[in-house]
């Protein structure tokens, strides 16, 4: 059995045919999303830790949770505070 080269017309086609079905179903995503009143939302960057709100309790109340995690090396429990922030940010803090 040959195998094909990557450059050859068939192969070629096939790349183009795949990009092009990626490109319809990002494309279809995005009409539904809008047809269905639904809005993107901003990306959250994970790599660096939520800033607590001032003036927020439950807020301080994780982020002091957080810095005893990270002053025992507990990363399990620095992570949990930081998604539990994130959650509360997310429902308490945003119009």
């Amino acid at each position: 059995m040959e195998v094909e080269p990557l450059n050859s017309p068939d192969a070629v086609s096939l790349r183009h045919a795949r990009h092009a079905a990626r490109t319809r179903s990002v494309a279809l995503t995005s009409r539904c999303a809008q047809a269905c009143g639904e809005r993107s939302r901003p990306m959250i960057d994970i790599t660096r830790p939520p800033s607590p709100v001032p003036g927020c309790a439950a807020c301080a109340e994780l982020a002091n949770r957080r810095e005893a995690a990270q002053a025992t090396y507990d990363r399990s429990a620095e992570v949990d505070a930081n998604v539990l922030l994130r959650q509360h940010q997310r429902r308490e803090h945003r119009a």
